[in-house]
């Protein structure tokens, strides 16, 4: 799942042209992005961030960007997923 500040029309037409194979959730208030500290200060929207969350609801893996451009490396996210 993915959760972006982003209306759900935009997410909708975004998904549909990219095939994204999971969901996607509109967040326009913000608050399920400030609750997972990663809303850029003074801005309406979150840096880019990746969390590995296991069905008990642990945390296995977390990388929360510097900026809009502090992306997490592929590399390490498969390698967070296998050591599972």
């Amino acid at each position: 799942m993915a959760i972006s500040s982003d209306d759900a029309a935009k997410l909708a037409e975004w998904s549909a042209d990219e095939e994204i194979p999971f969901a996607l959730a509109s967040d326009t208030t913000l608050r399920s992005i400030a609750g997972w500290g990663v809303r850029e200060e003074d801005e309406s929207r979150a840096v880019p961030a990746v969390f590995v969350v296991d069905r008990d609801g642990t945390i296995r893996f977390a990388q929360i960007g510097e900026s809009v451009t502090d992306r997490v490396e592929v590399e390490d996210l498969l390698k967070a997923l296998d050591s599972r």
